[in-house]
């Protein structure tokens, strides 16, 4: 036995065999939530740059409303996040394994 096999005797599947699968419903979800933590680095990325035009001469209407939208998108995503993460949390049928990997990433976020 090598180390590289290790990780997959911890899990209990062997190479070659399908393995356990979660629920559907909870792989949808945990895949929505990671959508949207992507989405909201990028509003934060996008938002950093708007920001940077505000009280310099690329500062216009359209700026500012541009700002606005990406904070009321964000606010909004971080609310569905926040529930999904209750959701997840909660969730009886999750292996250990998928509970530890994914709890980490939405704990950054909040």
């Amino acid at each position: 036995m090598s180390f590289d096999q290790l990780s997959s005797l911890e899990a209990g599947r062997r190479r070659g065999s399908p393995g356990y699968a979660d629920d559907p419903e909870f792989a949808r979800l945990s895949q929505d939530l990671m959508n949207k933590l992507f989405r909201l680095n990028g509003n934060n990325q996008r938002l950093n740059g708007e920001v940077g035009h505000l009280g310099t001469r690329r500062d216009t209407p359209r700026v500012r409303e541009r700002v606005h939208e990406l904070i009321e998108e964000s606010r909004d995503t971080f609310k569905e996040v926040g529930e999904g993460v209750k959701k997840i949390q909660t969730w009886e049928d999750v292996t250990v394994r998928i509970r530890t990997l994914l709890l980490p990433l939405f704990v950054l976020f909040f």
